[in-house]
């Protein structure tokens, strides 16, 4: 019983919430093309994030790296384990793992157990005095005896006192891709385009070092409306378009600032 109880304590029922509440990133293929994402490690490399998570989600995709999934979930203290965040990063194929947790409450209770008493033994001594008459008269005499009971031992229930530290946990799941362009865009917001007076276009949101686009010096702002001449309008159909001239040399009109210019740049395969 004190077994079964101490089971209960650690939660048995989910042997690895990270993979119980993973959560997939809906824009990375269900199929890892080696040819464009880098194989993972035996053991992914986990990391703790800072204070600013959104910036070292930032840092990561600047460096190449693309969310694969995400997992969230609040549970006891010993859900964080190592092993448990190895074996899911294995799953998914992530190389790098980002991990936080924040202390939400404590949970107190008790669990009972049954325990059966011994049984026991009961001795009872007992003396007098008797006094007799017969043919020859007045007799007088003692006696003592002992008698033996058992008493059944019965149950009783005791409690085992408990505290659980519960946290909020997550873990982020990451790995590195080739990129044929290197830049991550968006679509204008009604503010950019009444600035530039275009309803067509994207903005730059981010630069992956290393890349075709930032060795051409794109920056974080840059508003792309023409690639070869055609006009750009959305960030689908740029990427679309970007896609088609894999490997081939394009050119950007964009608008940096109060000006425009033009940007040529090698994509690569």
């Amino acid at each position: 019983m004190i077994t079964l109880a101490c089971l209960a304590l650690v939660g048995c029922a989910r042997p690895n919430p990270y993979a119980d509440f993973y959560h997939l990133n809906p824009a990375v293929p269900a199929y890892l093309d080696p040819k464009i994402y880098e194989a993972s490690p035996e053991q992914a490399t986990i990391y703790s994030y800072s204070d600013d998570r959104a910036k070292d989600d930032r840092a990561m995709m600047e460096n190449g790296f693309v969310l694969l999934g995400y997992s969230s979930f609040n549970g006891g203290a010993r859900a964080a384990s190592q092993s448990a965040i190895q074996a899911q990063a294995k799953i998914v194929g992530a190389s790098v793992v980002l991990t936080t947790s924040q202390f939400t409450n404590s949970v107190s209770g008790s669990i009972p157990y049954t325990v059966q008493n011994p049984s026991q033994m009961v001795v009872t001594n007992t003396t007098g005095t008797a006094n007799a008459y017969g043919s020859g008269g007045w007799a007088s005499g003692s006696y003592q005896g002992t008698s033996t009971t058992w008493i059944p031992g019965g149950t009783a229930t005791n409690y085992i006192p408990y505290t659980i530290q519960r946290y909020d946990f997550f873990a982020s799941y990451w790995i590195k891709r080739q990129f044929h362009f290197g830049a991550y865009t968006a679509d204008l917001t009604p503010e950019l385009r009444a600035r530039i007076q275009r309803n067509q276009g994207v903005v730059v949101t981010l630069i992956v070092k290393g890349t075709p686009a930032y060795y051409a010096n794109l920056l974080v702002g840059d508003i792309i409306v023409r690639l070869n001449g055609h006009d750009v309008s959305d960030a689908r159909s740029f990427n679309d378009m970007v896609t088609g001239y894999e490997g081939q040399s394009v050119a950007l009109d964009l608008v940096r600032g109060s000006g425009t210019q033009t940007l040529n740049i090698q994509l690569t395969k």
